[in-house]
Order: structure tokens, then sequence, then C-alpha cells
């Protein structure tokens, strides 16, 4: 491991990234089922050039920060996951298997052509630019730092060696 300051430094914005995308889920109250919340994870990983950390979740947190409108339908499976969740049930015909997939289609073709979320404006909740842009400044000092400190170590250990 040759960027020693820099992954640790990583992890520790991995671990702060998702805790506060936790947080802002909660709070917007946009995981209705809480698996989002559950699937928010960090990585951080190393070649001999690089290291880099990424925040991984589920396919839909993106959907749920920058909405769908005119890109796609919505997955149907997804949302009849959700209506029975939030107990959601069709206007007519009962709660058949049958009947519930063509709700959940009816709704998820809705999301495609008019967006998801009517109180974010059916955009999205843009959960994930929010968190990111509080946290950026400190990540952006934080790594500059991290990466100087382990330049210099590798550059005196360098020296060592000859």
């Amino acid at each position: 491991m040759r960027f020693i300051e820099l992954n640790k430094t990583l992890k520790q914005y991995g671990f702060l990234l998702v805790e506060e995308y936790k947080k802002a889920l909660a709070r917007d109250k946009t995981d209705a089922s809480g698996d989002l919340i559950k699937s928010l994870t960090y990585e951080v990983s190393e070649s001999d050039m690089e290291a880099k950390m990424s925040v991984l979740a589920l396919e839909y947190m993106g959907a749920i920060s920058g909405g769908i409108r005119n890109r796609r339908t919505a997955d149907s499976d997804n949302i009849l996951k959700w209506m029975e969740v939030q107990g959601i049930r069709p206007r007519k015909g009962g709660t058949s298997p049958s009947n519930m997939k063509r709700t959940a289609f009816a709704i998820a073709r809705s999301i495609g052509h008019h967006g998801i979320i009517e109180r974010f404006g059916y955009s999205g909740s843009k959960v994930i630019d929010y968190v990111f842009k509080d946290i950026a400044p400190l990540l952006s000092r934080d790594l500059a730092l991290a990466y100087s400190n382990d330049i210099e170590r590798i550059f005196r250990e360098s020296l060592n060696t000859e």
C-alpha cells in the first residue's frame, strides 16, 4: 500500500458520506422500505498509480436523487414492492396479483412520463448533490493534504533505498 494517508482519508470520508446520505434519505423520507439506507456502503481501492473511493447503493438511488423524467420507465417490480410497503392498493379491481402488477406498471409509466416525487417538483430530491456539496470543500482539502504527505513519504523512502 503506497498511499497510506490517502487511503485513511478516503475511508474516513467514505464512512462520513454514507452516514450523511443515510441521514438525508431518512430526513427526506425517500426510503420507504429501508432497503436503500441499508444498501449504502463504500469501498476504497488502490493500484500503483491511484487510490479511489466509491459510494455504493441500490440502483434506484440515482432515480430518487436525480429523477427519471423522460429517461425511462421505472422498474414496475420495484414499484410493486414500494406499493406493498406503503399499503397502496388499486382503486378498482381488488388486490389480485395481476391487478397489483397492472397498477404498478401504470405508476411506473406515469413516473417515466411526469417524473418522480411530487414534493420535489417531480425532479428528484437531489440528495446526492446536496450531501456531496456540503462535504466537498473539506474532502478536497483533506485529500490534498493526505496525498502531499504520501508523496513526501514515498520520496523520502526512495532516497533512503538508494
